[in-house]
């Protein structure tokens, strides 16, 4: 009777070990995990900072038509804005062709907005589509990369539009974008580095 009780009391810590571990890893990332912006450059020659404010050295440009990934760590206003220099900053990531794929390597502040003549342009803005500029997959797994491909696929010049209102990536991977297929028969995560938002 001690033996069965005691195998039970193993095979039952056994089991919530497991149901811990695998919860945790799916509120990271998976379709219901956090997600953040996917926004398109309006401005050519757009700096890039070390910090939040124009007094931080610049450490890369992006022009007009590029994507950034805003940056927003799941700690308690990971997303804000950071006000310096009468314009407000946000974290993003930026394009590096020599990685050749979003990541903490290109990560820098950008003014979100510039103002001409008293008026208040945006930077970057939020997009609904993506068009596609390399053949384009759709994963049902993001992180810690893209994983377990799907038989869906868009061609370039196709365009992949925004799963939810506006475009975004998981917070987990950045280049993991929540997108539905071009006939819109499908939806999972597309490798952003193959896409163009718009």
């Amino acid at each position: 009777m001690l033996k069965r009780i005691g195998l039970f009391v193993i095979l039952l810590s056994f089991f919530l070990v497991i149901s811990q571990t695998t919860a945790s890893v799916y509120a990271e990332g998976g379709w219901y995990g956090k997600h953040t912006s996917v926004m398109d450059v309006k401005l050519a020659g757009l700096n890039v900072r070390s910090g939040p404010g124009t007094s931080y050295p610049i450490i890369a440009q992006v022009s007009k038509g590029e994507d950034l990934v805003r940056y927003c760590p799941t700690t308690p206003n990971g997303c804000s804005p950071v006000g310096a220099d009468g314009q407000e900053w946000l974290r993003n990531y930026y394009p590096d062709g020599n990685i050749g794929y979003y990541a903490n390597a290109a990560l820098g502040w950008i003014a979100w907005y510039s103002s001409d003549g008293g008026l208040s342009n945006k930077n970057y803005n939020y997009t609904q589509t993506a068009k596609v500029n390399r053949t384009s997959y759709l994963y049902t797994g993001d992180c810690p990369n893209l994983n377990s491909r799907k038989q869906t696929y868009d061609s370039p010049g196709e365009y992949q539009p925004a799963y939810d209102s506006e475009l975004s990536a998981s917070v987990c991977n950045p280049n993991a974008w929540r997108v539905r297929n071009y006939d819109i028969t499908d939806y999972g995560f597309a490798n952003g580095w193959n896409l163009n938002a718009e």
